[in-house]
């Protein structure tokens, strides 16, 4: 069954292939038209691709807004969340100052997350691999010259 998908495909492949030749060989005409064609086909693919860019762009201004919007309501859930757990503390143990602690501690748990996350990714944009890869690089061209 393969094999004779695979003739088929051939055959309709040369067949193609034959017409092709038969309209290129018409002489300058032919060549006229599938010049006309090229030109139609590419300015269609600019115009798509100008107008494409134009909605993408706009949707990614939509997308920052977006994002912009969701920075506050963020910071609200967590201010929210950080409170739930104070006031459960608070309410387990009855102890002001404890759910108060709880709220403070959080936020600095989260705050010294931060911190951490910050130092690593300081520490990448010294683009350390590649630097060393620049070291050994020139060491390995010292060594050659000498």
């Amino acid at each position: 069954m393969d094999a004779r998908q695979a003739q088929a495909a051939h055959a309709q492949s040369v067949s193609e292939q034959q017409e092709l030749n038969e309209q290129t060989s018409d002489g300058p005409e032919s060549l006229s038209v599938w010049m006309n064609q090229a030109v139609e086909t590419g300015s269609s693919m600019v115009e798509l691709f100008r107008l494409e860019l134009k909605l993408a762009l706009g949707d990614a201004q939509r997308m920052f807004f977006l994002f912009i919007l969701a920075v506050p309501l963020l910071i609200l859930i967590w201010i929210s969340l950080a409170a739930l757990i104070g006031w459960l503390v608070f309410d387990f143990s009855q102890v002001a100052s404890l759910g108060l602690l709880t709220f403070l501690l959080l936020h600095v748990a989260l705050l010294m997350y931060f911190v951490r996350l910050w130092r690593r990714y300081k520490r990448s944009l010294t683009l350390p691999l590649s630097r060393q890869h620049l070291q050994s690089f020139l060491a390995q061209a010292g060594a050659a010259e000498k």
